[in-house]
């Protein structure tokens, strides 16, 4: 009897060390993640094109949390630390926070590299200065024409860094561009060489609207919310061009457009050109121009 109470102590023991062991293994697994290089960015779909492009053999950090417009946000000491830890940071060198924070960065982390993935795009600057680098409009990754820009330097400045991982960069930048070429085709097919207007509340779509043939009307005026008088005038406007629809950012109160929509029987359309998922983005603003 002593023999076999002594077998289940020894067993019950060796069963209780062995699944201490597990859980401690699978830290060891998820602690693999953080020995991957720290890529860092400042908006959710710069994110997702560093993401497509990088793969599983990076980690990306996005400093503008999901549903916060750039222009409001002040990155916590959090989010400062883990910068400590990126090697590289891929910025549209357009936003405030990116101008006034990098620099200092650097001094604190030596081996950050700053990359600036905004060469080779024409700025668009008027209209520009709510929070935006001496007026610059940020929102290039809206035309997949300046996003093919933004993918080739995301990409160049990595396989020049990790040589090692050039194929499989490369493939996946090739994939990334191919998506670009049939949004392209996507937006030609549907728009054509039609004559279109519209509105919208804060001019996101400035490089979508001068790439294909556009024309944007902004509600608010240098990030400031309409006056009465400005109103009137936006609404008239809208009657006079027979703006069929009012785009709205989900990051800005809505009440503006529905009253400029009720005056002219347009359509509100509320889009996120912060989302990461960029053509679904397109395609609804796309898809409600045709």
């Amino acid at each position: 009897m002593k023999n076999s109470t002594t077998i289940i102590i020894i067993a019950a023991f060796f069963f209780l060390l062995t699944s201490c062991m597990g859980p401690g293994n699978e830290k060891n697994n998820n602690a693999s993640d953080t020995e991957k290089p720290l890529l860092s960015t400042t908006v959710i779909p710069v994110a997702g094109f560093i993401e497509a492009i990088a793969g599983d053999d990076f980690i990306v950090n996005t400093m503008v949390p999901e549903g916060m417009p750039p222009v409001a946000y002040e990155p916590s000491s959090q989010q400062l630390k883990a910068l400590e830890h990126s090697v590289m940071y891929f910025s549209l060198e357009a936003l405030g926070f990116e101008m006034t924070t990098l620099p200092g960065l650097k001094k604190s982390n030596p081996g950050l590299e700053i990359i600036d993935i905004s060469r080779g795009i024409t700025p668009i600057t008027d209209g520009h200065d709510h929070g935006h680098d001496h007026g610059i409009d940020p929102h290039m990754w809206m035309s997949p024409i300046q996003s093919k820009y933004i993918a080739k330097n995301i990409y160049e400045a990595l396989a020049q860094k990790y040589p090692e991982k050039e194929e499989v960069l490369t493939s996946n930048y090739n994939s990334l561009i191919k998506k670009f070429e049939d949004a392209e085709a996507f937006i030609l097919s549907k728009l054509g060489d039609k004559e279109i207007s519209f509105m919208i509340y804060h001019p996101a779509l400035s490089y979508f609207a001068r790439d294909y043939g556009l024309e944007q009307i902004p509600v608010e005026v240098h990030g400031k919310e309409p006056t009465p008088d400005y109103l009137h005038k936006v609404i008239r406007v809208a009657n006079e061009k027979n703006i069929k629809v009012i785009f709205i950012q989900k990051q800005f109160d809505s009440n503006f457009a529905k009253i400029i929509a009720k005056e002219t029987n347009a359509k509100v359309i509320v889009f996120d050109p912060l989302a990461k998922n960029w053509e679904k983005t397109l395609y609804t603003v796309v898809n409600s121009l045709k």
